[in-house]
């Protein structure tokens, strides 16, 4: 295992009853920027879905509250009609309610942190403290990274 150098300035007073320890190994995960946006895009999805069933609930709840409450009048429409758009409200929002709750069971573990690094990690190149990376900095607002 290579050493890389580090600078570290203590004083003396610090070192005086103290001891210290190291556990600075990094692990590196080299991708390109329209992989990072995608496996973002995925997980802001993935998100997304998991508080996508509130507006279905919320529109089933209010749309089977007014068809049980409800004296249906002739109004514009027929009263059977107007039975009739409700009905069919609360059978949509029930399916829909039915399609996001099982995307939401779907994407449930897709929602961590630890699955976007998996999915960076899947996507690109991984340089660990055992591999053979060095770091190349000619200039210094560049880095090259050698494989």
């Amino acid at each position: 295992m290579e050493q890389i150098p580090t600078t570290l300035r203590i004083t003396k007073d610090l070192l005086e009853g103290s001891s210290f320890h190291s556990n600075v190994g990094q692990e590196f995960i080299y991708v390109t920027a329209d992989k990072v946006r995608l496996c973002l895009n995925d997980h802001r999805e993935a998100l997304a879905s998991q508080r996508a069933w509130v507006a279905p609930a919320s529109s089933l709840v209010t749309s089977s509250a007014a068809l049980a409450a409800a004296q249906f009048r002739d109004f514009v429409l027929k009263a059977a009609t107007w039975e009739a758009v409700f009905f069919l409200l609360v059978i949509a929002s029930a399916v829909w309610l039915v399609r996001e709750t099982l995307s939401a069971i779907a994407n449930r573990d897709k929602t961590s942190t630890e699955h976007v690094v998996s999915k960076l990690k899947a996507a690109g190149l991984i340089a660990t403290k055992k591999s053979t990376a060095k770091v190349q900095t000619a200039d210094p607002t560049k880095t090259k990274l050698t494989f």
